[in-house]
């Protein structure tokens, strides 16, 4: 996995639990693993989760090319 980042222009209004265009989500953790079986990892839960940087449970994902996945936390209405 890779972590990818999404800048806004300058006055652009910014989402509420949305996601950058291209991404799927917001997807909770358990349904990332369902629709993404990682290759082995110790600890899949934790690997997702480290990208929640907001904790609300749920991250936006980019599928790429040749099964690997880009995994970024997803915009907080909180």
């Amino acid at each position: 996995m890779s972590v990818g980042g999404w800048v806004a222009p300058a006055g652009a209004k910014t989402p509420t639990r949305g996601r950058p265009p291209a991404f799927i989500g917001p997807l909770t953790i358990k349904e990332v693993l369902r629709e993404f079986p990682p290759p082995y990892l110790p600890d899949p839960e934790g690997a997702i989760a480290a990208f929640d940087s907001n904790g609300d449970g749920t991250v936006c994902v980019l599928p790429l090319p040749n099964g690997p996945i880009n995994v970024i936390d997803n915009v907080s209405n909180a």
